[in-house]
C-alpha cells in the first residue's frame, strides 16, 4: 500500500508542476514582434554600435521574438 501511495504522490507532483520557460511567459506578455530602441550617449561613439547590437541580440535570444521597425 505504501508503494502505491508513494508512486501516486510522485506522479501527482510531476504532473502538477506546470513548469514553463521564462521566454514562453515573456512572449505571452510582450508578443512575438518587438521594437527595440537604444539611446546611447555620444561621449563614447566607438562602443555605441556594439552596445546597440548587444541589446538587440539579448532581446532576440531571451524572448525568441522577431524585431520589427518602429512603424
Amino acid at each position: 500500500m505504501n508503494k502505491i501511495f508513494a508512486f501516486g504522490l510522485i506522479l501527482l507532483f510531476i504532473s502538477a508542476c506546470g513548469y514553463t520557460p521564462a521566454s514562453k511567459q515573456a512572449r505571452k506578455v510582450v508578443g512575438n514582434r518587438l521594437f527595440v530602441e537604444v539611446t546611447v550617449s555620444l561621449q563614447d561613439p566607438e562602443n555605441a554600435v556594439l552596445i546597440k547590437d548587444a541589446a538587440r541580440n539579448a532581446v532576440l535570444t531571451r524572448f525568441h521574438s522577431s524585431l520589427v521597425s518602429k512603424e
